[in-house]
């Protein structure tokens, strides 16, 4: 228990350090692009729901960003380590706009239990780009809007 105890005030001490914002979403959006280079899908007519732009990964960046660029002023936000709840933290700090919270937990709650099922039926994780045309979209408006000032 003493353990845990230590690693989470470690964990709360380094996510709340202040950080220069528009060098960390350099390096948060540079991060990204290289993993979807790297692990997205090649193919324009499929979607990779957790490494594709405007999918899974997507949205826990937004967060992550988030959350290392006001967890200085608002701790609260990392309280948690899920994306749910910070999501919500964010909602309730106005750290991201409402319809925007919105759209990210929607599409992420969608995305998981269609994940989970695709799991649990030993499927793979590309589906047709038509699947979750609206989410994908929705997710990569708010990613530009957030990383690619």
């Amino acid at each position: 228990k003493a353990i845990a105890q230590q690693f989470d005030q470690c964990r709360k001490s380094v996510l709340a350090k202040p950080r220069d914002t528009d060098k960390l979403r350099v390096e948060v959006a540079t991060m990204r692009e290289q993993m979807r280079n790297k692990l997205g899908s090649k193919d324009k007519h499929a979607f990779l729901i957790k490494q594709d732009r405007g999918g899974l990964i997507d949205i826990e960046f937004i967060v992550q960003f988030t959350n290392l660029n006001c967890a200085h002023q608002f701790p609260q936000i990392i309280k948690y380590t899920d994306v749910f709840r910070q999501l919500n933290a964010h909602r309730h700090f106005s750290l991201l706009a409402n319809a925007d919270i919105e759209v990210l937990l929607e599409s992420f709650q969608l995305y998981r239990s269609y994940l989970h099922r695709l799991t649990l039926r030993e499927l793979s994780p590309q589906v047709p780009a038509s699947r979750f045309r609206i989410q994908q979209k929705s997710v990569a408006e708010i990613w530009n809007r957030i990383m690619e000032r």
